[in-house]
């Protein structure tokens, strides 16, 4: 199963982003990468393995009191110090989507 895929409108995208489930906020995040670019909104680099995905830069989740900060290497997830959950400082895999 992979560990990131390309949604569609018909199911939860916006415009066929990429989604990946975080286990940090217990959600799925949604970036774009080049074939999904959508005007004024950031571009993420996708290594384009969906078993084993690295995506370049950082993803950075913030509401009101709440920061989600990660890399995506090899099919793992590395949170950064500054997030405000309980994985904050690891890296763990990614779970299957």
């Amino acid at each position: 199963m992979a560990k990131i895929k390309r949604f569609t409108t018909a199911d939860g995208g916006y415009h066929g982003e990429l989604g990946f489930y975080c286990p940090g906020c217990d959600s799925i995040h949604f970036i774009n990468d080049e074939e999904t670019k959508v005007q004024g909104m950031p571009v993420w680099e996708f290594n384009k393995d969906f078993n084993h995905p690295t995506v370049r830069a950082s993803v950075m989740l913030t509401r009101p009191g709440y920061v989600c900060h990660s890399f995506i290497t090899d099919g793992k997830i590395q949170f950064l110090s500054d997030c405000t959950h309980h994985l904050a400082g690891q890296t763990v895999d990614l779970n299957d989507i």
